[in-house]
């Protein structure tokens, strides 16, 4: 409590933004429990928790790197590389339309593309798939802003690297987000 989901916080209070929260992480575990050929990592922000929803039998789970998101993003990447994993799809834990389906395209576009993004209602992206490192991707000037897809399309762009863009999903950030679409705890 108070670690997550802040600016949702704002509106409703540390209690009830955990609480929003664990039913998103809960979504997240279903999603990614159920995409098959691959292997799934967990990322905790502060202490790894032995004793939870993420099952070591199907889960790895590792200590989040230091540093903003993007090089919390970029260090989760490079690790998987070195590991020599080819196709390396990272998600959010705040989208409660997510489904395994979207994970699975995105694994079957790095087929054909440098970079896959899943974007978001609000200008971000729940969704990044890559087949190699990209670290200019990950050195963004606002993160958690509404520019944060269309400056990393831009550096696409810019930098020759093929891009697929997945449906656009919402995400939850605030509670008319979390209101919006019905959802409820």
């Amino acid at each position: 409590m108070g670690h997550v989901k802040t600016r949702l916080a704002q509106s409703v209070g540390h209690e009830e933004a955990l609480n929003i929260y664990k039913a998103l992480l809960e979504h997240a575990h279903s999603v990614t429990r159920t995409v098959e050929g691959c292997e799934r990592i967990v990322y905790y922000s502060q202490d790894i928790v032995s004793d939870d929803i993420w099952d070591t039998s199907l889960f790895q789970k590792n200590k989040q790197a230091s540093g903003n998101i993007g090089e919390r993003m970029q260090s989760a990447f490079l690790e998987a590389f070195q590991r020599g994993m080819e196709q390396v799809v990272l998600i959010g834990s705040d989208c409660p339309k997510l489904s395994p389906s979207h994970i699975e395209a995105a694994f079957q576009a790095l087929n054909h593309y440098d970079v896959v993004y899943g974007p978001a209602l609000d200008g971000g992206y729940y969704l990044i798939g890559l087949n190699k490192p990209q670290s200019l991707l990950f050195d963004l000037s606002a993160w958690s802003s509404s520019n944060v897809l269309a400056e990393s399309i831009r550096i696409c762009s810019e930098n020759g690297l093929k891009l697929r863009l997945l449906e656009a999903l919402p995400d939850v950030d605030y509670i008319a987000d979390w209101e919006a679409h019905g959802w409820a705890l």
